[in-house]
């Protein structure tokens, strides 16, 4: 880059810019005019003189970081598009998300009183990697497995697949950064960038600044909802403690990730079915978890079962795109006393229960001011040995992360055409399923810390939820 005529451009010619121009030109900006306007946006914003020198480490974020005992903390999503994304303007979208959003730049500092995110140094090829190659099971499920250290100089990283006119890109990301919303939320804006670069030469930095601690949840309620909110420290537990059949923890276990995709073919006709019987999606999810756990354990049919569902908590904020690129995740136990004889008996009992929890005005928010509390009374080494006693890590599991619209992460007008998304490898005996629907497809993963034995054990769960949805349609 000529920093002349940066300088020109800013009107500018001082000690601070000049420093800022060298770090972004080490990251990998090589553009003119990328680096003035983001440089610009920061001396709009008041930051440029004053650069993070610590992030506050959230409720929520340290929840995680506690959970690196039962999992490996990454968030997984997927993409394959039918034409080669520009790998310079990817780059460059890519540059301005982490100059935008600090976050995806830091590291985690262990301080036993109070750890914190710290801005480091980086290069968009920490981050970006490239080759031209077919997307294979194989390859993918590589940099899948990968997890990235708390103190990695990045907590993002990215892969794209060039081959036969396709580019597949992949997206790794420490779950102590984001949850599934939290992720889809900055690729949707990352696309958006791109888009706005190649068409109208639009410098990509319109990403989320705004707040990620976990008291937003709270802020669009009125004082009376909000103070009984705050006072709920009990969780209820679940009834249940059945545990997912896998084999055996033995050293040989190592991180496996699986996927399903049941056809629209059969999962819109179950969903309809479910739909005329006044069940939700969710329910019916939820209902054929239940229906495959009873076929490959033998559970009785007069058992009671219960499967925990995640809660996004951004329903209790009236603008959610206000918020920064956080966590904001809780969860609920849907219990049912009797399993039933079959899928419809199953999800009519689901349909029960899950409406008790949909009820229930403060749903999700359960425990976490007791976790706040926790975090806020104690230091950090005291709050997670103390939370780690009473903390109850489900062995069955489904997170639900809606309907996928395609348009969210179109790219110069192109749709993707294929997705997928995974949540954390967990230890045994957890089984959580991840579930999107797209293009009216339904997308399953689970993944854990296991052997290729216990792999065939969950494609024999995932044949038979695919076998529940076309028994409720018979």
């Amino acid at each position: 880059m000529n920093r002349r005529d940066i300088l020109n451009c800013l009107s500018l010619n001082n000690d601070d810019v000049k420093a800022r121009i060298d770090e972004l030109e080490k990251c990998g900006v090589t553009d003119e005019k990328i680096c003035a306007d983001i440089i610009q946006s920061e001396i709009k914003s008041g930051k440029l003189a004053v650069p993070p020198q610590k992030i506050k480490c959230e409720m929520l974020d340290k929840v995680n970081f506690m959970c690196r005992k039962y999992m490996d903390r990454m968030v997984r999503f997927e993409l394959e598009y039918d034409f080669f994304v520009d790998e310079y303007a990817f780059k460059m979208a890519v540059i301005g998300l982490l100059e935008k959003a600090h976050i995806f730049r830091s590291k985690i500092v262990y301080n036993p009183i109070s750890p914190y995110w710290k801005p480091v140094a980086y290069n968009i090829n920490d981050v970006v990697s490239i080759s031209k190659e077919e997307a294979t099971e194989t390859r993918k499920e590589a940099f899948f497995s990968q997890e990235i250290p708390s103190d990695s100089n990045v907590q993002l990283k990215i892969h794209l697949f060039y081959d036969a006119g396709k580019t597949t890109i992949c997206y790794l990301v420490n779950h102590m950064c984001v949850d599934g919303s939290g992720a889809m939320d900055f690729i949707e804006d990352l696309c958006r960038n791109y888009s706005e670069f190649l068409q109208k030469n639009i410098s990509p930095v319109k990403y989320s600044q705004g707040p990620r601690d976990f008291e937003q949840i709270y802020a669009d309620m009125d004082k009376q909802t909000q103070q009984k909110a705050k006072s709920l420290f009990a969780n209820p537990t679940a009834k249940n403690k059945n545990t997912f059949p896998y084999h055996p923890k033995s050293a040989d276990d190592k991180t496996v990730l699986t996927r399903k995709i049941i056809k629209r073919e059969i999962f819109q006709p179950a969903l309809q079915t479910a739909k005329s019987l006044g069940c939700t999606g969710n329910d019916l999810c939820i209902a054929a978890y239940m229906s495959a756990y009873k076929s490959i354990t033998g559970l009785d049919n007069n058992s009671g079962l219960g499967v925990t569902t995640a809660i996004d908590l951004r329903r209790y904020i009236k603008f959610p795109k206000r918020l920064g690129y956080t966590n904001a995740v809780s969860f609920a136990n849907c219990s049912v006393d009797r399993v039933g004889t079959d899928i419809k008996e199953t999800l009519k009992s689901v349909a029960v229960a899950s409406s008790k929890i949909k009820s229930d005005r403060f749903m999700g928010l359960y425990g976490m001011p007791l976790l706040n509390i926790a975090y806020k009374s104690m230091i950090y080494l005291q709050a997670e040995n103390v939370i780690r006693l009473f903390y109850n890590n489900p062995s069955l599991s489904v997170s639900n992360l809606g309907v996928v619209k395609k348009e969210r992460f179109a790219m110069d007008n192109n749709m993707p055409v294929g997705f997928y998304c995974s949540g954390a490898a967990k230890c045994k005996p957890c089984a959580v399923a991840t579930i999107a629907s797209f293009e009216g497809d339904l997308c399953i993963s689970i993944n854990f810390f296991g052997t290729e034995k216990d792999r065939e054990i969950i494609s024999g769960f995932y044949d038979e939820i695919e076998n529940a949805l076309i028994e409720l349609v018979k």
